[in-house]
């Protein structure tokens, strides 16, 4: 019969209670992760890893940590959309000047709460567009959040500490002066006369266009659909990227890209409220009603009637 040890068990028991004491003890040292800083936030959501490594990619850690901004985060599934479109195998295939901006285009200066954001307007992105302008983003808030007419909010509110993030189902891709167009909702004629005129495709080259585009509640569309399309709609264009803040500057007739006729207009600028008329040789025949709206190929401008030179 096998002796009972007695000072064995003691030893055994005092060996596992200090083990159990020294392992409470390093748990208690450990002190729990917490974020300081936006892409710190960004790091403890699984489905932003990609996210995260396109900033780290495109060196913009220290620019998104350093400012209060908002973040428009796309997922990871956002993100392997976005490659297959474009037909890129991974991130590491788009090039770096393409990644830079298209991150920046979601990025906003400030930190904006869902809240804070327009019910149906525009937001200026950090995305750099012709003539040291910055993108504009279209927000929609009649139904959840969605921006430019494409891009869902499915989690709103994140507090970045540095920042507010804002999680999104889809990349925010940097838009064409079309592009602008038909996000916007309030443009369907144009948009309907630029594909009927099979001019949509040149709109959305490399420009820069300023567009004068009538919206819907623009008078002069049933006249424009009794002329030559094409030429009217080219008559809503002229060269350049030029913005509110430029058009003092321009004096006499500004051509547009119209090729028949009189393809001249006279944009005036009240000295004193600002407001901005278009004349042709007769006289005035439409009000800019809302400037800048600010693509990657040029910039739209809002105007209250169809231009018929």
């Amino acid at each position: 019969m096998q002796e009972f040890n007695f000072k064995s068990l003691v030893l055994s028991a005092l060996v596992l209670f200090s083990g159990a004491l020294l392992f409470s003890s390093c748990q208690e040292d450990e002190e729990p992760f917490i974020p300081v800083t936006v892409t710190e936030t960004l790091t403890t959501y699984t489905e932003l890893g990609t996210l995260v490594k396109a900033i780290e990619q495109a060196n913009l850690t220290s620019l998104l940590d350093g400012t209060n901004l908002t973040l428009f985060a796309p997922t990871d599934a956002a993100f392997d959309a976005f490659l297959a479109d474009n037909n890129y195998a991974d991130l590491t295939e788009v090039p770096a000047d393409v990644l830079n901006n298209l991150l920046l285009n979601h990025v906003v200066d400030g930190t904006a709460l869902a809240a804070d954001l327009p019910e149906y307007g525009y937001i200026t992105t950090a995305a750099n567009a012709p003539g040291n302008t910055n993108i504009s983003m279209f927000v929609n808030k009649l139904a959840g959040v969605v921006l430019n007419g494409t891009t869902t909010v499915s989690t709103a509110d994140i507090d970045g500490t540095s920042g507010t993030i804002h999680i999104v189902d889809k990349v925010i891709t940097i838009p064409t002066v079309v592009d602008l167009a038909v996000n916007d909702g309030r443009f369907t004629s144009l948009v309907d006369a630029l594909a009927t005129a099979e001019l949509a495709t040149t709109l959305a080259g490399e420009g820069p266009f300023t567009v004068f585009a009538p919206n819907d509640d623009a008078t002069g569309w049933t006249s424009a659909g009794t002329g030559d399309l094409a030429e009217i709609l080219l008559d809503h264009v002229v060269a350049g990227n030029v913005t509110y803040a430029d058009l003092p500057a321009l004096t006499g007739p500004v051509p547009t890209l119209g090729t028949s006729g009189n393809n001249e207009l006279t944009l005036t600028v009240d000295p004193v409220d600002g407001s901005v008329t278009i004349s042709d040789a007769i006289g005035i025949i439409g009000n800019v009603i809302f400037t800048d709206i600010q693509g990657s190929n040029g910039v739209i401008h809002t105007i209250d009637s169809v231009i018929i030179l």
